[in-house]
């Protein structure tokens, strides 16, 4: 196997996402919650009062109009949306790991209720996981 690259090896076994339509939507799809970040930035940014009124609007429009480009394009097809709930799914779950490592950090909760919720996520990522076969 010398010469074969992780990426094509992992696709080969099914790991990995491939093929220039994947490509192109996750491009767009990277470019929609980009831009979904921006305005929330500005909104913060507004609420603050770091921005003029004036500046707030203009910026506002901008984004907003490219945000709508972006969604009018996004042409996803059944199959890249399950791949999409799949991987935000995945996110979501090391978010609430995260979260409850904090907690346990923080004393909010018991090493016990630590462990016993940890399992419950590992089940669902176990869950998750044998759903993407």
């Amino acid at each position: 196997m010398q010469g074969l690259t992780i990426g094509p090896l992992l696709r080969s076994l099914g790991f990995a996402a491939s093929g220039p339509r994947w490509h192109e939507q996750e491009l767009l799809g990277g470019r929609i919650l980009a831009n979904a970040g921006a305005l929330a930035e500005l909104n913060e940014m507004r609420r603050h009062g770091d921005v003029t009124e004036h500046v707030y609007k203009i910026l506002w429009e901008n984004l907003s109009r490219e945000g709508e480009r972006l969604r009018e394009l996004n042409p996803a097809g059944e199959e890249l949306e399950h791949r999409q709930l799949a991987r935000v799914e995945r996110h979501l779950l090391a978010v609430k790991k995260a979260r409850l490592a904090d907690l346990s950090r923080q004393g909010m909760l018991s090493e016990e209720v630590h462990r016993e919720l940890g399992t419950e996520l590992d089940r669902d990522q176990l869950n998750l996981d044998v759903g993407d076969e």
